[in-house]
């Protein structure tokens, strides 16, 4: 997965932004909220699958004490 930040200020970036809409292969969520360095770290690592699988939510506890 990659991440672009876009600023939508400018013709260009409002038109940048249409046409990334229109491409089958990408999927927009627009958000203002920008992840902060835990949260960009933990999607880094659950992109190279370094999860903890669980059955359930007591596992889920077992595994994380």
């Amino acid at each position: 997965m990659t991440t672009l930040v876009i600023k939508e200020k400018s013709k260009a970036a409002k038109a940048f932004l249409e046409f990334v809409k229109n491409l089958s292969f990408v999927t927009v969520v627009e958000t203002d909220e920008i992840p902060n360095d835990t949260t960009k770290k933990a999607i880094i690592e659950a992109g190279k699958g370094k999860t903890v699988k669980c059955e359930n939510f007591e596992d889920y506890l077992q595994k994380v004490k």
